[in-house]
């Protein structure tokens, strides 16, 4: 069991009975608000309820009568929205340091929280509904959406069941085969942008699958030397540096990618330096958005042989994302081109 901050008060977090009315039967992680203020005899005297409920529940004696009524966050709650939305940033950030990765996770919560008609409305079962119902059913934004709903009812204590509205989307269907440009196509637009920076970023992005933004979490010292390894740093996605070697090494050469010319970019965060990218690609006319170079990338390594999990880790995901995402899209011209290069080889 642990003691939490919770706006200014403390409360307990632990496994406890279901409480009444709740649509759960069986014991399960929930908040008891305590009604203490978060000080240092605040903290003293919680830690000694800790204690004394601990040994209800052990005993079997545990009665939530006794806590429901001081409860300060429940749907019944005179809290305003936009209250715990204020508290819940507070509460992210003094967790999280503020990085570009945080900030690009919160301002996703942020888009959900623009659902909401009215912040100056309490927070409850009805509200959150409401929100997630404006949503697209079977959405990106309506998974997104549900996803957020439900961290904001944890922090606020409110029990509700997001499952039946989360719907069936997946990213593993959001993208065809056909959509991925050829080697040929990805080589004619690269000719076509007049702009240096924006050509050797095109031109990266090609060889190395790398995502949009983290062309500016890049470190080159290895791409002057055959066979022209690129480090991404930690702080682009996952807080972990990886290495991804050229597919094709042509363009590597073709190309002179160790001649670094990086475009002179600046944003907040990671979806800023992302849509920054997205914005050159549609400025030179460019008919496919970047991602689909990451895509591309990550069939072609498939029909030439390399090992999954090794692709999946130079990609900077699981294997299971890596099978399931782009598995999929390999199609007849690349079980074509798979048996030419078995056909062919000496």
């Amino acid at each position: 069991m642990a003691v939490c901050i919770r706006g200014d008060r403390l409360s307990l977090r632990g496994t406890f009975p279901p409480k009444p009315n709740s649509t759960k039967t069986k014991p399960h992680q929930q908040y008891l608000a305590l009604g203490i203020y978060a000080n240092p005899a605040g903290f003293k005297r919680a830690k000694s309820e800790a204690m004394r409920i601990s040994g209800l529940l052990a005993c079997k004696e545990f009665d939530w009568s006794q806590w429901l009524d001081p409860e300060p966050l429940t749907p019944s709650d005179s809290k305003k929205i936009a209250d715990f939305l204020q508290e819940f940033e507070l509460d992210y950030f003094t967790r999280k340091a503020r990085t570009a990765k945080t900030e690009t996770t919160f301002k996703d919560y942020l888009k959900s929280w623009d659902l909401f008609k009215d912040v100056n409305a309490p927070l409850n079962q009805e509200t959150i509904l409401l929100a997630v119902r404006s949503t697209p059913p079977d959405s990106h934004k309506r998974k997104r959406t549900c996803m957020a709903m439900r961290s904001l009812a944890k922090f606020a204590g409110i029990e509700i069941d997001l499952k039946p509205y989360q719907g069936k989307y997946s990213p593993y269907a959001a993208i065809q085969e056909r959509d991925l440009p050829s080697d040929e196509l990805i080589e004619e637009w690269r000719e076509r942008i007049p702009n240096p920076a924006w050509q050797w970023a095109y031109g990266i992005i090609a060889t190395y699958g790398i995502r949009s933004h983290e062309l500016f979490y890049l470190d080159t010292s290895l791409l002057h030397e055959p066979p022209g390894i690129l480090i991404v740093l930690p702080g682009a996605k996952n807080d972990n540096l990886h290495k991804v070697w050229p597919c094709l090494p042509v363009w590597w050469e073709k190309w002179k990618l160790w001649d670094v010319h990086l475009p002179e970019c600046s944003g907040p965060d990671n979806s800023a330096l992302g849509h920054r990218v997205s914005r050159a690609f549609n400025r030179y006319n460019i008919p496919f958005p970047p991602y689909n170079l990451r895509h591309a990338w990550a069939v072609r390594t498939a029909v030439a042989g390399l090992d999954p999990a090794i692709a999946a880790r130079m990609m900077d995901h699981s294997l299971d994302v890596h099978t399931k995402l782009y598995h999929r899209w390999i199609g007849d011209k690349h079980f074509q081109q798979a048996w030419e290069n078995m056909r062919f080889q000496p």
